[in-house]
């Protein structure tokens, strides 16, 4: 990922030679219509002309129709296919804005900045993290332009902006932390005064959205091992939330599910942390039932990326309480369990699957190497390690991706494991090459 610094000559790139001058009455289509054909995917469809009248109305509506589509896509895994959809998407815009007596009214600038935030998360999921800058680069510059500053308090163009923020902070989490939390504190500020603002009329959607970010914000803050700030910002998740005041059909939403349970999960990461084993424990063994319940509660959700996500994070949390408190019988059904779907997952998905995916199957086969371990089985424990570390390896090789810093930790975590594992087999020489290595990543 590039500089904070460089952002401003980045998104120059990415807007034209007038970059930020731009004016959002010709928004820049430099970067759509390239996203699949360039990774081999169909061309975008055509759109027939009458399709495109009434101001370019129609032509937002139906591309707000493709943006939702690739969205449900990009989550159920199918994420190259997702990425055609925005390009015919964007292709319907740029048709629109040729044809249109208002060059670029109201409804195609909120259709683009849906599009380049649609594409920013799913280049993100598959790795591009350069391209997901760029695209959010060009969200920023329709908010910021003349007209996004005009709109900026309606309660759209302000939601845009939070999700942009938050897109951002998660794009620099590792590279630059101090510069995400203050993307993800303002994000939560913006919803929290948007949400005060609409009071009874704020709607579950924009309390999930701000859960979300305080989420993430407390993940960043345990990465660097701050407990009490990510305590915080897991009590703010759930406060924000308010379920008092939503419908029961709310609660029973699946993506408000998987929030409550993220919430109850990093509540236990944090009790883990602090060497509280045995209530972290009994925390998750509680969660089973409502996971298991989601997870058969319908269908392809159960293959939604989310919850594959959440249920890695899950397995990885009981084996870490597990091995603290010197159990191991627990920890190694729900890592098996966690392997076989991310292994399946590999299988049936490719490259669709996407790097942050990869990194949690790493980070499995690595807590169940240290199971082995700890029974003495020397040659599983190898064994899974290996795979682990190869994984990892092979995210290394992407150049964005060896940049960060929770990556690298991995990489040297797992090779002080495989020194481990080589030392209890006698294999000195083998150990002194793992070491070395560990070190020289920490350097």
């Amino acid at each position: 990922m590039s500089e904070t610094e460089q952002n401003g000559s980045q998104q120059n790139v990415a807007m034209g030679p007038e970059g930020m001058d731009r004016s959002p009455e010709q928004p820049d289509f430099s970067h759509v219509g390239t996203q699949a054909t360039h990774q081999g995917s169909a061309a975008a469809t055509a759109v027939p002309s009458p399709m495109i009248a009434q101001g370019g109305v129609l032509a937002a509506e139906l591309a707000e129709a493709l943006v939702l589509k690739g969205t449900l896509q990009s989550r159920a895994l199918s994420r190259r296919a997702a990425l055609a959809d925005f390009d015919q998407a964007a292709s319907l815009l740029h048709r629109a804005t040729e044809s249109s007596a208002t060059p670029s009214p109201l409804s195609i600038q909120n259709s683009l900045v849906q599009l380049h935030l649609a594409a920013a998360r799913t280049l993100f999921d598959l790795g591009r993290l350069d391209e997901a800058e760029t695209r959010l680069n060009q969200s920023l510059a329709i908010l910021d332009g003349p007209n996004g500053a005009a709109l900026s308090d309606l309660p759209q163009w302000r939601k845009h902006r939070a999700e942009t923020l938050v897109l951002r902070a998660r794009l620099q989490s590792e590279s630059h932390p101090e510069a995400a939390a203050e993307d993800f504190r303002a994000a939560i500020s913006i919803y929290a005064d948007l949400a005060a603002d609409l009071g009874d009329e704020c709607g579950p959607a924009l309390r999930l959205r701000w859960s979300e970010a305080e989420i993430a914000l407390a993940q960043l803050y345990l990465d660097l091992n701050q407990t009490a700030a990510a305590l915080q910002s897991v009590t703010a998740a759930q406060t924000a939330l308010a379920l008092d005041r939503l419908e029961p059909d709310s609660r029973d939403l699946p993506d408000w599910r998987m929030q409550e349970l993220l919430i109850d999960l990093r509540r236990c990461q944090i009790e883990l942390r602090q060497g509280m084993a045995r209530s972290a424990l009994d925390a998750l063994r509680q969660m089973a039932g409502r996971l298991e319940q989601l997870q058969e509660s319908g269908g392809e959700q159960a293959q939604d990326v989310c919850l594959v996500e959440l249920r890695a994070d899950y397995a990885v949390a009981v084996a870490q309480a597990t091995d603290l408190l010197g159990h191991s019988g627990e920890s190694q059904t729900v890592l098996g369990d966690a392997l076989s779907t991310l292994d399946d997952l590999q299988r049936r998905h490719g490259e669709d699957v996407g790097p942050w995916l990869r990194r949690s199957l790493a980070r499995i086969y690595y807590r169940r190497a240290i199971v082995e371990f700890g029974r003495n089985q020397l040659q599983a424990a190898q064994e899974a390690c290996s795979r682990g570390l190869a994984a990892l390896e092979d995210l290394a090789r992407n150049d964005a991706f060896a940049r960060l810093t929770g990556l690298l930790r991995d990489l040297a975590e797992s090779h002080i494991l495989l020194a481990k594992i080589h030392a209890a087999r006698g294999a000195h020489e083998l150990a002194m090459e793992s070491l070395n290595r560990a070190l020289v990543l920490q350097q």
